[in-house]
């Protein structure tokens, strides 16, 4: 818990409001959170990818096959 606490700090608050999030912005987040995964001891590959399956949920639009593009 304490790992996606200090994840989600490294985080803008704007970037997280993914209510309205574009897909760029989307895979913007996805790409912060494995290079945060790298970088630091704080949160392992297993956190990372649970963090993005939250972020494509957010976003289905953006990684479902066949869905229409949110630019």
């Amino acid at each position: 818990m304490v790992a996606l606490m200090s994840l989600l700090f490294a985080f803008s608050f704007d970037t997280l409001s993914y209510s309205n999030m574009s897909c760029d912005d989307a895979q913007t987040l996805i790409d912060r959170v494995y290079e945060y995964n790298q970088k630091s001891e704080f949160i392992n590959r297993e956190d990372a990818d649970e963090i993005v399956q939250v972020i494509k949920e957010s976003t289905p639009e953006c990684f479902n096959e066949g869905s229409e593009s949110n630019p």
